[in-house]
């Protein structure tokens, strides 16, 4: 676990992206304790805005589109996205989406590619 959260907080930092929340310091105080500092993102969860509105069509391309640029940014950088869902993408006013939690990121090292979907 130790090393998935350094692997984590080392792909986010000099991430620069508006979709992507922005990572500032990764913490390693002692053998022990880590910790990411990332900047506030005001907002909802996709998850509890879905549970309570339906998007108009309009604003579900806003999402759409501010994820897939997110993803289009961290594939150009060889860092593949496995587990991204709406808990971890919060919504602002204006319907921009920032990915807040890069989850079970990594580096792609041009190994194959293998998609996996659970329901």
């Amino acid at each position: 676990m130790r090393a998935r959260f350094l692997r984590k907080g080392q792909i986010a930092v000099g991430l620069e992206h508006p979709n992507i929340v922005k990572t500032l310091e990764l913490l390693t105080e002692d053998e022990r304790r880590l910790g990411i500092v990332m900047e506030f993102v005001g907002g909802m969860s996709l998850h509890q805005l879905l549970r309570q509105v339906a998007l108009t069509r309009s604003r579900a391309i806003t999402v759409a589109c501010g994820l897939l640029s997110a993803l289009a940014y961290l594939d150009e950088r060889g860092i593949v996205r496995l587990d991204l869902k709406p808990s971890s993408i919060v919504v602002g006013l204006g319907f921009d989406p920032v990915i807040v939690d890069l989850g079970l990121a990594k580096r792609d090292h041009g190994d194959e590619k293998r998609i996996t979907i659970t329901a």
